[in-house]
Formats: C-alpha cells, structure tokens, sequence
C-alpha cells in the first residue's frame, strides 16, 4: 500500500490553493444580557388611587367601601385602586379591632377631612364643590366617580409598574419597580411609594349590616379589604435617584419582612397586596399608580 508523507499532503493542499490554518478563531466578549423592561414605555392615561379615610366605628363607612368597589371592579377596572386608611376617632379601637396604622394621621391631616368616611383622588384637590372644605384633598363619597371621571382618560407623563416575590420560609418581601418617563416631567421631583395591603381581616364594622351586608361573615363579623398595614417607602415616599426626562427607566428593588401579625391580627401570606404609586414630592399629588403582581415562593 502506498503511502504518503506529511510533506507529499502539504504539497498537494498548497497546489489546489488550500490554506489550512492552525491559529484558533477569536472568542467574542460574553454580552451582559439586556435588561428585562415590563413597565410599559408607550404614553398611557391617569389611573386612580382613592385613599380611603374609615374606620370600624363609622356607620356609613361600609357605604364608602362599597361604592369604592363597584368603582374598581365596574366602572374602571383595573384603572382605580383602593387604600382603605384607618385613621381618626373612628378607627380608635382596641384589638382584635384595630386597624389603624402609623401613617394614618398624617394622611387625615393632609386631606383636611371634616367628616366621616371621606377619601382622597390621587390626593389632588378638586374644584368646588367637590371639596369637604376650601382646598381640602378630601370629598365625600358621592363625589369619588365624578372627579375620578374628570381625569381618568388625561395622558400621563410617568408609567409605573411592579414585580414582587414574597418567600414562604422567611417571609420576605422583594417588589421591583420599574419607573418610565414617556415625556419630560413638569415637576423638580417624584417620589415611589410601595404600600403593603391587606384582604379579608374579619373583624367588627359599625353599619356593616346596613350599608354592605355582601361584606359580612356568618357569624355576623365584617371582610376588610385592602388596609393599608405598612408603607415600605415611609410616610411620603422615596425620591427618584434619576433625571425625569423622556425615555428615562428607573428601577429599584424595595424589600421588607413581613411580620406573622400586626396589632395581633395576623397577616397570611396570599392576604397581601401590594400598590406602588409615584407622587409629585413629599406630600404632593400622585401622578401614577399600579397594582404589583405577586409570587410566593
């Protein structure tokens, strides 16, 4: 058998004009992947916070909560979204009954209620008559679809959006905000606020019964929904560390640990709810809010 040298195959791979070459190819620089971007980077219209002034002792305060939820779920959904703030003589009861929260106060005084139950839209005011009071952020029940309608189809120049993860083992909260400026803002700041909310509290109501008996327990007890426990951000919230210009993305990840109780009412993981809201400044105006989605892992 013949055979052929490594000089024979040389010569020949060189006469057909084959260029064999031993050097190995450049490896490419690993790319960081892009960053995941869910908040919506296109213009949107207002969507509505109402803040809710109640407490368990306010007979018509069942009346509030009720027309609050035909606002969420009917009339626009998943554009109006509900903090039930227990705060004032109302809410002043003793537990398993109170569910009043540290920044209750400070809210009351800043809407500048004079009566029971009231509630504040995006903590703007209003014209008159809507206001309880010259220009107070606080109105009556009868007024919240009204102002509601006066500007939930006004572009906005901010969009916000959530993610959190909630673990099992040690019950802790991580929410990522995401922050969009569609266009340049028109005021010096912006604030996040990351409320913590809780569903089904089974406790007393003063007029349950009469004004949202859909609400009661059989044993004649009342569903509380949507209680604001804890702002994660404190009372007013925490600035935007960024430049509010079109097409700027900001995001931070806020985290807690959430406690087994509050005021001895315990907090069950799957009760939870989570808002984030972006307001023009410390005690200001709320420019947008979004529902978080949740996972407990």
């Amino acid at each position: 058998m013949r055979k052929f040298s490594f000089i024979t195959c040389f010569a020949t791979f060189v006469a057909l004009g084959i260029v064999v070459s031993c050097e190995k190819p450049p490896i490419e620089d690993p790319k960081d992947p892009e960053p995941e971007v869910f908040v919506n980077t296109k213009l949107e219209t207002s969507t509505v916070l109402l803040e809710e002034l109640t407490g368990i002792g306010c007979v018509f305060c069942p009346d509030g909560h009720k027309k609050a939820d035909g606002l969420a779920t009917v009339t626009f959904p998943n554009k109006f979204f509900v903090i039930n703030v227990h705060a004032g003589s109302y809410s002043n009861y003793a537990p398993p009954n109170d569910l009043r929260t540290d920044y209750g106060s400070a809210l009351v005084t800043y809407s500048k209620l004079t009566g029971f139950p009231a509630g504040m839209i995006n903590r703007a005011v209003f014209p008159s008559p809507w206001q309880q009071q010259a220009m107070a952020s606080a109105m009556s029940r009868t007024y919240w679809e009204a102002a509601t309608m006066s500007i939930i189809n006004n572009p906005t120049y901010v969009n916000v959006a959530a993610k959190t993860t909630i673990s099992q083992a040690d019950r802790t909260l991580s929410c990522r905000v995401q922050v969009y400026y569609t266009s340049d803002a028109p005021v010096a700041v912006n604030n996040i606020n990351v409320a913590i909310l809780q569903n089904e509290i089974i406790a007393d109501q003063t007029g349950g019964s009469s004004y949202y008996p859909e609400r009661l327990t059989s044993d004649g007890k009342y569903r509380h929904m949507h209680v604001l426990r804890h702002l994660i951000t404190g009372q007013w919230g925490e600035a935007v560390a960024a430049e509010l210009k079109k097409d700027n993305l900001y995001e931070k990840t806020f985290t807690w640990t959430i406690p087994a109780e509050m005021k001895t009412i315990p907090i069950p993981l799957k009760d939870v709810e989570i808002l984030v809201f972006v307001s023009e400044g410390m005690a200001a105006p709320i420019a947008k809010v979004c529902k978080s989605e949740i996972e407990i892992k």
